[in-house]
């Protein structure tokens, strides 16, 4: 038996027996993770009090040991009210925690994934339609992504392959895509999933924006449905990034930044958002020397209330709070947090963005923000970059600028003072 953390590294579960972990497949997992993700974060604080209020304690003992007279005693005091209130909240994430999991015991999945390897990629040399597979690129918990040549035009592209993770298998040497479950309200959970990401490629297949990856074609075939974009030679902010192994200057994230803004408000006035910026998901197209948005498996319609996981959990690091909740409203907002952040990594690459239930947990206990100062750790920008990034990754949703023309008016002007200057 080899028990494992899932994916989102909340639950432990057997990879022998199942491939996918059951507890993030049932279907009313949402609020007890984000209860969880929010216990976590109380268990880290309340650990850190533990460990600050006993440093306390045995260094006031050890100097007053030492005849340095009675100054060490507020210490002493001090680092054991700390370490008992600790020990107190440490008990009581402990007893939700205990909570928490005795309702995932309870959760039995339907049955066992059946293929030994149910998340197997394509081979090299399928043929899916006018396609061929060259290799694959990457795996998510909702799709796979493809490198392939379409013999017809002789080019390459890059293929989109709809396959929840939590729902479907397909085995080794086969192609064809399967449910795990046979019953309904897992087969509509697949049809739902399936009809969104039918959606979201023909939105981006009815727009043209210089600064969006153009999608080609859909198609259908496996028991699946497949999305053809168009190829970009190049590499992602965050590889190029590693490549020159140095911050962004301020000129490269006003030539990177500035059209990807232009393109978010192209998407938010067509009434869409796109809930997964980041480094990675904005290439550089070394071809044309421009950005290129991409990795839009997080695009929603504003007007619909609807939420899928991949929506809801975004990513580590660049998603507000009220993206890990079903009940949080989705704005521009919402974007232009994960937007600051991607700022924020860009000029200071070195810090490990924390996630934002931790930052609202700290902040509203009256704790330091985990996320450091960025002038602090970022030296030499504009007053007006720092500002704006400043802006843009508050906490609460209503403390942001609320629309992306506002943050590309504003980062428009740090560039004419940097310009003039």
């Amino acid at each position: 038996m080899v028990m494992v953390k899932c994916e989102k590294q909340l639950h432990i579960y057997n990879n022998e027996e199942y491939d996918d972990c059951p507890v993030c497949a049932d279907s009313n997992h949402d609020e007890r993770l984000f209860e969880m993700l929010q216990n976590e974060a109380r268990q880290k604080q309340a650990d850190k009090d533990m460990v600050i209020g006993a440093v306390l304690c045995v260094g006031g003992l050890i100097a007053s040991a030492a005849n340095f007279g009675y100054v060490f005693i507020g210490a002493i005091v001090y680092g054991g009210m700390l370490f008992l209130k600790g020990a107190i909240l440490s008990s009581k994430a402990k007893s939700v925690r205990s909570k928490l999991m005795e309702e995932v015991d309870n959760i039995i999945p339907d049955k066992p994934v059946p293929q030994q390897n149910c998340q197997a990629p394509l081979q090299a040399n399928t043929k899916l339609d006018q396609f061929r597979i060259v290799k694959a690129l990457g795996q998510g918990g909702f799709d796979i992504t493809y490198l392939a040549i379409d013999e017809k035009n002789n080019q390459q592209v890059v293929i989109k392959e709809y396959f929840p993770r939590n729902l479907a298998y397909r085995s080794d040497g086969d192609t064809q895509v399967e449910l795990i479950s046979q019953e309904q309200n897992k087969y509509q959970d697949y049809e739902n999933g399936r009809n969104r990401f039918e959606q979201e490629a023909m939105f981006l297949g009815g727009f043209t924006h210089s600064n969006i990856v153009k999608v080609l074609s859909l198609f259908a075939q496996n028991n699946t449905c497949y999305c053809v974009m168009e190829y970009i030679e190049g590499q992602s902010l965050r590889e190029y990034q590693r490549y020159v192994k140095r911050p962004f200057t301020e000129k490269e994230i006003y030539k990177y930044c500035l059209p990807i803004l232009e393109a978010l408000d192209f998407i938010h006035k067509n009434n869409f958002l796109h809930l997964n910026v980041n480094p990675d998901a904005i290439l550089i197209d070394t071809v044309r020397d421009k950005p290129i948005l991409i990795d839009f498996d997080a695009v929603r319609e504003i007007i619909d209330n609807s939420d899928t996981y991949e929506s809801m959990l975004g990513l580590y690091g660049y998603s507000p709070v009220e993206q890990y909740s079903m009940s949080g409203d989705k704005t521009p907002a919402t974007v232009l947090y994960a937007f600051g952040m991607t700022l924020y990594n860009l000029i200071a690459p070195e810090i490990e963005l924390p996630k934002s239930t931790d930052r609202q947990v700290s902040i509203f206990d009256d704790l330091d923000d985990p996320l450091p100062n960025i002038r602090e750790v970022a030296k030499g920008y504009s007053e007006g970059l720092y500002q704006l990034i400043e802006q843009c990754t508050q906490i609460r949703q209503k403390d942001r600028p609320q629309s992306v023309a506002e943050v590309r008016k504003i980062l428009q002007s740090c560039r004419s003072i940097l310009l003039t200057n």
